[in-house]
């Protein structure tokens, strides 16, 4: 199942190449992306308008993807978070989900991983709606006119 509606999607990737194919990726998809390769840059951007994902490097010069996202959920910011890296080992998803990502993705990341991410933005999104309110459906009233 896709997501419906073009999501704003924030990158933060030190890796030129990976950061860009990464935003050709999403962008073939309908999706708007905004990228920086700076941990405290990309902090700021979200912070000032939250998006509605974020895929964050672990490895970050200038500030960990783990401290990024902690310093979101400490400022109460929901965005949905997913962890980028080349680590596949169990402790280090561990410790992304620990940290408060949703998501986690090894690179090179695989385009079936990169659609099951947006669709699970994309249940995420309709899940915090309220009843009714799913794929921009009206409420409809159950009392006959």
């Amino acid at each position: 199942m896709a997501t419906t509606k073009p999501l704003r999607i924030v990158v933060i990737d030190d890796d030129d190449d990976s950061r860009e194919m990464m935003a050709v990726l999403l962008e073939s998809l309908g999706h708007r992306v905004e990228c920086t390769r700076d941990g405290v840059a990309g902090l700021a951007l979200i912070q000032e308008t939250p998006p509605d994902l974020a895929i964050i490097d672990l490895e970050l010069p200038t500030v960990s993807g783990c401290e990024i996202v902690q310093r979101l959920r400490t400022a109460g910011i929901a965005t949905f978070c997913a962890a980028l890296t080349g680590d596949a080992r169990p402790s280090t998803r561990m410790a992304a989900f620990k940290a408060g990502f949703h998501a986690h993705l090894v690179k090179p990341v695989e385009f079936s991983d990169l659609v099951m991410l947006l669709d699970s933005v994309g249940v995420a999104e309709r899940a915090a709606q309220p009843t009714g309110q799913a794929s921009g459906e009206a409420v409809r009233s159950s009392r006959p006119d």
